[in-house]
């Protein structure tokens, strides 16, 4: 099980530094496209998901455990950037990416596999707020996100492209 959590972490992280640019494609036309996109071009993340939600009792343990070694891993990654204000930089964009990307894909599952899912996307948010304390990241699933881009001003509709 060892090899298999170092495998789930390691898909965790390329999943998040595979994505550059976080707010380009944030808006609401594209951002539905880009997800799916993301989720396409990381289908070792998806593996990962499939074998967990297969797990017995041990699945608990290995979201914990998952989760710490991905927080690592990303702690880590961040310490190989020279200068303490491109690591914020990029700390910041790992916040939105783990937020806007990486939490929806976790969470956009079956429904019998639901509250596996939030299992998983809260043990990362917790261990990633031990690690980073002015972090606080909230696991949403895409519709949620995609629900609070801005369709009107001031109560009137923008107009629709």
């Amino acid at each position: 099980m060892e090899e298999m959590i170092k495998q789930a972490a390691e898909s965790l992280k390329n999943t998040v530094i595979s994505i550059n640019n976080p707010l380009e494609h944030f808006n609401r036309k594209e951002y539905a496209d880009h997800l799916q996109r993301i989720k396409s071009g990381n289908p070792e993340m998806t593996n990962m998901l499939e074998k967990m939600f297969s797990l017995g009792e041990e699945r608990e343990e290995f979201c914990r455990q998952t989760a710490k070694l991905f927080t690592g891993l990303m702690e880590e990654h961040f310490l190989q950037i020279k200068g303490k204000m491109k690591r914020e930089a990029l700390q910041a964009d790992c916040n939105l990416i783990m937020t806007a990307y990486l939490f929806p894909l976790i969470l956009d599952t079956e429904p019998e596999h639901e509250k596996k899912a939030e299992f998983l996307a809260n043990e990362i948010a917790a261990c990633w707020k031990a690690s980073f304390p002015k972090a606080s990241l909230t696991p949403a699933k895409a519709e949620v996100i995609a629900g609070g881009f801005r369709k009107g001003i001031l109560g009137f509709r923008l107009r629709r492209d």
